[in-house]
C-alpha cells in the first residue's frame, strides 16, 4: 500500500509542477489562438452554410458547430435572423432573439431543445431522457420525407410552446441516468455479473435503451472516435460559454456528454482534462451584471439565464465527480498546478514565511474578492465527492471480494485500481491544502476555500456514514455530519467520546475491526480481514499524518468555518481514528470545535430528554467532554488504557512485566505495581509548545517537507508531528499540567494569549473533587441531591498557572472586575435535564469567572 505523503510523487515534484504550469500556459495560448481565428472568420462574414441536410457534405472544423454530426446546432442563428432561407424545425423564445442582427456582441444566442437533444444525446438514452421530444420527432419525419429541395420549401417550424423548442427537461433526466450508471458501476442490475467492463454503454443488458433517432441522414455523434468526440465537445464548451453565445444549457449538455463518453480516461484523457480546466477558467462568469434579470423573473424555479448558469456550474462539479473511472497521478499533477495558478491569478503568491500571512488582514480582502471563488468551490466540491465516491466503491468491492471462498481476480484488480485512485484524490486535496496554507491570508474567500478542502479531507477518512447518498446529492454546508450518524460516529454532544479513547485505548483496534466487519455483511467465514493490507491501512488505521497535519493547519490558521465544513477539529481527529489527548491546545478552542447553532439550516442537537440545545448548552456539553477527558487522563494505569500512555511509560510497563515473569511474581502484583506509575515520570511525545508562533513554525517545517523532523508512522494508535528537540527542554504549566512551552519566553506568550484567564478553570485544570462529582453525576454514578453543591459559585480564583520562575511575569489579577455570582436557580436540581446542571456548573466555575469571549489566539488575529 502506497503511503499518502508529499513525497509519494518523488522529490522532483516541484519540478514537475513547473513543467505542468508550462503545459497549461501552452494550452491557454492554443485555445486563445484557435478562438481568435474563429472570431476572425465570423468578422469576415464566414458562417456554416445552412442548407438542406441531404445536400450537406461537410462542415468546417474551424467554426461552430465543428462537425456535421452537430449540424442542427446551427439553429442558434435564428436568434439573429428572424427569417431563414431553409428553416429548421426549432423555435426559440422571442426574448432570446437579437434584433440588431450582429453576432459578435455580449448577450444570449441559445439553441433549441431539439437541436441539443438530437446532436449530443446518445441513441441508447434518447427515449429515456425525453418521451416528448421522441413523439414530436415523429411529426418531423413526415414533414422531412415530404419536403422537396426547392429553396422556397421549408421544414415545419413549431410554436413557442412546442417541446422541440422549449422542453429542456431532458437535461435533468440525462443527469439522473448518468447518476444511476455511476452507482451501478460495480454490478449490472440485470445480470449481477459483478464489476462492469469497459464496454460501450449501448451494450447494456436492458434493451429499452436502444431507440432509433431521426437524424436527417447525418452521422451520429456517438459513432465518432473518442479523441475526435472529445475535441468537438471542448470546442462546443468554449463556444457555448463565450460572450458570443452564452448558452449555458448547451454548455450543460456538453458537460453531461463529457461524462457520458468518459473523456478524461487514459492518456488522452489527461490532456483533455487540461483543456477542460483551462476552458472553464477562461469563460467562467465571476461577476454577474444582472442584465438578464431585466427581461426575466428572479425565480429559482423559473427558466432564466441565472438558473441556467447555476445548473451549468452544478454540472461542472458533476463532471469531476462522475467523469473519472480512475484518477491517476497525472490528473493530480494537472489539478494541483491549475489550483496554484488560480491562486496566483488572485494575487496570492507562495510566502517564504508563514508568519507573513498569519492573521486577518482587511487590506487583502479587496484582492481576495476578485478571486474566482465560485470556480474553485465548484472544482473542490466535485473532487471531494469523487474521493468520497472512490472510498464507497472500495467498500463495495471488498464486499464482492470476500463474499465467496475464492477471490475473484477481476474484482481484486479493480479494487487496487480504485484504491490507487482514492489515494491520488486524497493527495490532490492535501497538495491544494498545502498551497492555500502557504499562500493565502485568512479572509472570507480563503475561509470558504479552506472549508471545502477540509470537508473533502474529513470525508476521505470517514467510512462509516450511515447513508452514502447524503453527501453525494446534498451540500454539506449548514449541516452537522454527526447529527444523523449516531449509530456510526460519535457526535460532539456525546460527553464521553473523548474519554473513551483513553479508557479503552487498548481495544480500539478490535472495536474498529468488528465495526468494519459488520459493515461488510454476508462475508465468507474463511477470510481474515485484519490481514488485508487495504483494510488495515485505509479503514483500521488513523488518518495519514499528511491529512491530519494539513487539516490541523487549516483550523489553526483560521481558514475553516465550522458552519460550512460540517464538523469541528475534534470531530475530525476522533472520527478518523486519530490521537485524542488533553495536551492538544486546539481541543480547548470552542470556535474550532463547534459552530454557533444559528449557522445551521436545521435544528440538529438535542439533549437526553429531547430538548434542543442552545449554543451555550452545546458549549457546556463540549466542555464536559473535555472534563471527562481530563478525568480519564488522570486515572491510574490499567490494561485497557495502556495504549493511551506515552511510549517511555509503555516500555517501563513492559520492563516490569518481564522482570515479574522472570522472578515468578504474581500477575496481580505486577498490575498493582503498574497502577502506581505516574504519567508525569516520563516525557510525552505528544507534548507540544502551545505558543501560536511555535505551532505556525512547526506547520511551516512540515510544508517544507523536512523528513528529518517529521516521519510517517502507522504502527501506533497515537501518531503526532512533534519536533524532537522540544520534548527535551519543554516547560509545563504548573496550574493545568497540560499546557507546554518550549521556552520561558513562549510560556509568557501563552499566558498573555489567554491561558492566564483559562488556567485552573474547568476543564483547564487538574480535575478536583467537584469536577469528579459532576462527571459521576452525569454518568449516573451519584444522585442529583449529591450534586447540589456543584453549581454553587466560586468566590476565589488563582490566575497564576505557570511554572514558578522569577523571570516570568504572570500579570496582575484584577479581582475587582470579577462579579459576584448568584446561587443556583430554584428547582434546578429537580430538573430532569442534566444539561441544565452542566451549564450552571460551567457558568459558575468558569464562564462568569473568566468572562471568556475570545479564543486563546485572538491577539494574533487582531494584529
Amino acid at each position: 500500500m502506497e503511503k499518502i505523503s508529499l513525497h509519494r510523487f518523488g522529490r522532483n515534484y516541484p519540478t514537475k509542477v513547473e513543467e505542468e504550469r508550462t503545459n497549461l500556459q501552452n494550452i491557454r495560448d492554443v485555445i486563445q489562438k484557435a478562438w481568435d481565428t474563429e472570431i476572425k472568420c465570423y468578422e469576415m462574414g464566414l458562417k456554416q452554410e445552412v442548407i438542406h441536410p441531404s445536400l450537406l457534405t461537410n462542415l468546417s472544423q474551424r467554426i461552430f458547430p465543428y462537425h456535421k454530426s452537430c449540424y442542427l446546432l446551427l439553429d442558434m442563428y435564428l436568434c439573429v435572423e428572424g427569417e431563414f432561407l431553409y428553416k429548421m424545425p426549432f423555435c426559440i423564445s422571442e426574448y432570446a432573439r437579437r434584433s440588431d442582427g450582429i453576432v459578435l456582441e455580449e448577450g444570449y444566442l441559445p439553441n433549441s431543445a431539439y437541436a441539443i437533444w438530437s446532436s449530443l444525446i446518445p441513441t441508447y438514452r434518447a427515449r429515456k431522457t425525453s418521451e416528448a421530444l421522441s413523439e414530436a420527432e415523429r411529426s418531423l419525419r413526415i414533414g422531412y420525407e415530404n419536403m422537396t429541395r426547392d429553396p422556397s420549401d421549408t421544414i415545419w417550424v413549431p410554436s413557442h410552446e412546442d417541446p422541440l423548442g422549449s422542453d429542456f427537461s431532458f437535461l435533468t433526466k440525462w443527469a439522473i441516468e448518468l447518476e444511476k450508471d455511476n452507482k451501478r458501476w460495480y454490478t449490472c442490475s440485470q445480470c449481477q455479473h459483478g464489476v462492469v467492463s469497459d464496454a460501450d454503454p449501448s451494450d447494456d443488458c436492458s434493451s429499452e435503451h436502444h431507440v432509433t433517432k431521426f437524424y436527417y441522414g447525418l452521422p451520429l455523434f456517438e459513432t465518432l472516435p473518442k479523441g475526435q468526440r472529445t475535441k468537438i465537445l471542448l470546442k462546443l464548451l468554449k463556444h457555448s460559454t463565450s460572450e458570443l453565445q452564452r448558452d449555458h444549457r448547451l454548455g450543460r449538455a456538453v458537460l453531461l456528454a463529457m461524462i457520458e463518453y468518459k473523456c478524461f480516461d487514459g492518456e488522452e484523457g489527461v490532456e483533455a482534462f487540461r483543456y477542460f480546466l483551462v476552458t472553464i477558467q477562461s469563460e467562467f462568469i465571476h461577476d454577474c451584471d444582472g442584465a438578464c434579470q431585466d427581461r426575466e423573473e428572479d425565480d429559482d424555479d423559473s427558466d432564466t439565464g441565472v438558473n441556467h448558469w447555476k445548473k451549468f456550474t452544478h454540472a461542472i462539479s458533476r463532471v469531476l465527480q462522475w467523469g473519472f473511472r480512475y484518477f491517476t497521478e497525472k490528473h493530480v499533477l494537472v489539478l494541483d498546478t491549475f489550483f496554484k495558478d488560480v491562486l496566483v491569478s488572485g494575487g496570492w503568491e507562495e510566502a517564504n514565511d508563514l508568519h507573513d500571512i498569519v492573521g486577518w488582514n482587511d487590506d487583502d480582502y479587496t484582492m481576495a474578492k476578485d478571486t474566482p471563488l465560485d470556480l474553485i468551490s465548484t472544482i473542490l466540491e466535485g473532487i471531494s465527492r469523487l474521493n468520497y465516491q472512490f472510498r464507497f466503491r472500495i467498500l463495495e468491492l471488498l464486499k464482492l471480494k470476500y463474499r465467496n471462498a475464492e477471490i475473484n481476480d477481476g474484482v481484486n484488480d479493480e479494487l487496487y485500481s480504485v484504491v490507487r485512485s482514492h489515494l491520488n484524490c486524497t493527495d490532490a486535496l492535501v497538495f491544494m491544502s498545502a498551497s492555500i496554507l502557504k499562500s493565502c491570508p485568512a479572509t472570507p474567500v480563503t475561509e470558504t476555500i479552506g472549508s471545502l478542502l477540509t470537508t473533502g479531507l474529513v470525508l476521505s477518512t470517514i467510512d462509516s456514514l450511515h447513508e452514502y447518498e447524503w453527501y453525494l446529492n446534498e451540500s454539506i454546508e449548514g449541516k452537522y455530519i454527526g447529527s444523523n450518524q449516531k449509530d456510526h460516529i460519535r457526535p460532539l454532544f456525546d460527553a464521553t467520546r473523548y474519554a473513551d479513547t483513553i479508557t479503552f485505548a487498548s481495544g480500539s483496534f478490535e472495536k474498529r475491526l468488528n465495526q468494519f466487519r459488520d459493515r461488510l455483511s454476508s462475508l465468507h467465514p474463511g477470510h481474515k480481514l485484519e490481514e488485508d493490507d487495504i483494510i488495515l491501512k485505509l479503514f483500521l488505521s488513523p488518518a495519514p499524518v499528511s491529512v491530519t497535519t494539513v487539516v490541523r493547519g487549516l483550523f489553526l490558521r483560521q481558514l475553516v468555518e465550522t458552519n460550512e465544513v460540517g464538523c469541528g477539529y475534534g470531530d475530525f481527529i476522533l472520527w478518523s481514528g486519530g490521537a485524542i489527548s488533553p495536551l492538544d491546545p486546539m481541543l480547548y478552542e470552542h470556535n474550532m470545535n463547534f459552530p454557533n447553532t444559528a449557522g445551521y439550516d436545521e435544528e440538529i442537537l438535542e439533549d437526553e430528554i429531547g430538548d434542543l440545545l442552545t449554543t451555550s448548552e452545546i458549549k457546556a456539553r463540549y466542555d464536559l467532554s473535555m472534563l471527562m477527558l481530563r478525568r480519564s487522563w488522570s486515572l491510574p494505569w490499567n490494561p485497557s488504557s495502556h495504549d493511551s500512555f506515552q511510549i517511555p511509560f509503555r516500555k517501563a510497563v513492559k520492563t516490569v512485566a518481564l522482570v515479574a515473569h522472570r522472578h515468578g511474581f504474581p500477575l496481580d502484583l505486577c498490575l498493582l505495581i503498574n497502577s502506581y506509575l505516574s504519567r508525569e515520570w516520563w516525557p510525552d511525545q505528544r507534548a507540544q509548545c502551545w505558543s501560536y508562533d511555535c505551532q505556525i513554525d512547526d506547520l511551516g517545517e512540515y510544508l517544507q517537507c523536512n523528513e528529518e523532523v517529521f516521519e510517517h508512522t502507522t504502527g501506533s494508535h497515537y501518531t503526532h508531528f512533534v519536533p524532537t528537540e522540544i520534548s527535551q527542554k519543554i516547560i509545563k504549566c504548573n496550574g493545568c499540567k497540560v499546557a507546554y512551552a518550549c521556552s520561558k519566553s513562549h510560556m509568557k506568550e501563552i499566558l498573555h494569549e489567554g491561558h492566564l484567564r483559562e488556567c485552573r478553570c474547568p476543564p483547564m485544570r487538574i480535575p478536583n473533587g467537584e469536577d469528579l462529582e459532576l462527571c459521576s453525576f452525569y454518568l449516573d454514578e451519584t444522585t442529583e441531591a449529591a450534586c447540589s453543591d456543584l453549581i454553587a459559585p466560586d468566590i476565589e480564583h488563582d490566575g497564576n498557572g505557570m511554572e514558578a520562575d522569577d523571570n516570568i511575569d504572570d500579570g496582575d489579577d484584577d479581582d475587582d472586575d470579577w462579579e459576584s455570582i448568584g446561587s443556583n436557580d430554584d428547582g434546578l436540581i429537580e430538573s430532569k435535564s442534566k444539561t441544565a446542571i452542566v451549564l450552571k456548573f460551567f457558568e459558575n466555575k468558569a464562564y462568569k469567572v473568566r468572562k471568556l469571549e475570545e479564543h486563546a489566539f485572538a491577539n494574533h488575529y487582531a494584529e
